[in-house]
């Protein structure tokens, strides 16, 4: 029988590309399969240590300066549907979150029936995963429906991050917990300057360890302030055992604790790949590429406006080796860490160098569009769990919407659960290639 999985990997493997995608090990980390147990005498539990696990988390509680830090062998997901569900164990069962929320911060609210009072971004857009939100923005909002806490994304997929200690002050003027998805910005806390959000005021935050640090596939943090409400902490690992599985990977939480050692070494690995990170920021620029990422590790090139298509871009950029993030329209997304070599950066200094010849041959009109608030007929929870059918997107003007429709990567929504589908928000889903929809019944 043949193995596509393996036969894939093993070719990818063998390329030798330049990983500018995730995880942030780009294969030069390896751990050995006789690493792969189970929850033997002497190897703790997750999800109620008391040994090596517990030592290990504490480790890294302190490399983070939380009250609390908690592994998981399932991603920011995990973390998230845990922050969510600990905020309902106080008694906060609504939410502020802006639209550029990821799915399984959608999914969370549909399991546990939280409400959500969503925050759109303003003007026109050309990627579903991007907004501006301000900390002006987030005092108006919490004055308008009350709510006590509030969940938002930075960085965001495309590199845009959000001023999290002016919001974390607004928030703390409304008595809000503020809940950050920090996925892409685990190593934010080691860079030259200290913009993690524990660091800056929020009071829980999901890391996807394995996207920008060397962890395996999976590895991720959920982060609790040592300013927030102590029954975060005591709450959150019963918490996140309801939604875990009961066999987590020691092979990543190897890499979880491996990479202990490896922060408290100190901050000159990340301060030297930010450095190289910026100076080929600014090469881009002096060749004419539109990079519109603000974080340190991360490149966004606005293809239309640099004048060349995202095909031919990331098509130069596999012909020298170089494997990127994402590409749509409108934009390619390159992904750095300390894990690339100088060698890396010089092959991706000549290959963009090959590909500025492309520049201004391309149409640079781009897709904009604005998003609107959609009314909501049902709840998430009751819409996601109601009897639905699939039917084709043109169909579905007037409908409400059971499944949300996301686009991935990144996974943020077009159309959430319980909404109904209009004319603008069509015309969205088909800008994504969406053509079929799932409705209530």
């Amino acid at each position: 029988m043949n193995t596509p999985i393996v036969d894939f990997l093993r070719s990818y493997t063998e390329k030798n590309a330049v990983r500018l995608h995730m995880p942030g090990h780009k294969g030069k980390i390896s751990v050995p399969t006789d690493y792969d147990i189970t929850e033997i005498d002497g190897a703790d539990f997750l999800f109620s240590p008391s040994g090596i696990i517990a030592k290990s988390e504490e480790n890294a509680a302190v490399l983070f300066d939380t009250a609390k830090t908690l592994y998981s062998t399932e991603g920011s997901s995990l973390c998230i549907k845990t922050m969510v569900a600990l905020l309902k164990k106080v008694g906060i069962n609504k939410l502020l979150s802006a639209r550029n929320s990821h799915i399984s911060f959608i999914n969370a609210c549909a399991l546990l029936g939280t409400e959500v009072c969503w925050l759109y971004p303003n003007g026109k857009l050309s990627d579903i995963s991007v907004g501006e939100y301000t900390a002006e923005d987030i005092d108006k909002a919490l004055a308008a429906t009350g709510c006590k806490a509030v969940y938002l994304t930075s960085p965001d997929y495309l590199g845009n991050m959000l001023d999290i200690g002016a919001i974390s002050a607004v928030c703390k003027k409304h008595k809000a917990y503020l809940l950050i998805d920090n996925a892409h910005g685990a190593y934010l806390k080691f860079t030259k300057k200290d913009n993690h959000p524990i660091t800056l005021g929020a009071d829980m935050c999901c890391d996807s360890a394995h996207k920008t640090l060397p962890v395996l596939t999976g590895g991720a943090y959920l982060h609790i302030s040592k300013d927030t409400l102590q029954k975060f902490s005591e709450l959150s690992k019963s918490v996140m055992s309801v939604f875990a599985t009961t066999s987590p990977s020691y092979l990543i939480m190897a890499s979880l604790d491996s990479v202990n050692n490896y922060l408290s070494c100190g901050k000159e690995s990340f301060v030297k790949a930010e450095q190289k990170t910026d100076a080929l920021k600014r090469y881009l620029h002096s060749l004419g590429f539109v990079d519109i990422s603000k974080e340190p590790f991360k490149i966004t090139v606005d293809t239309a406006r640099s004048g060349i298509s995202s095909e031919d871009l990331v098509k130069c950029l596999e012909q020298n080796g170089i494997k990127s993030e994402y590409a749509d329209k409108s934009a390619v997304v390159l992904m750095l860490s300390t894990m690339n070599t100088d060698e890396d950066f010089d092959r991706i200094f000549a290959a963009f160098k090959s590909t500025a010849r492309f520049l201004g041959k391309a149409n640079s009109r781009k897709f904009d569009f604005t998003l609107t608030p959609l009314k909501a007929k049902m709840s998430i929870s009751k819409a996601f769990f109601a009897n639905s059918e699939d039917i084709p997107t043109e169909n579905a003007i007037g409908r409400i919407c059971s499944d949300t429709k996301t686009v991935c990567p990144p996974c943020v929504p077009i159309i959430v659960s319980g909404e109904v589908i209009d004319e603008n928000s069509l015309k969205i889903l088909k800008r994504y290639g969406i053509f079929t929809v799932s409705v209530v019944k």
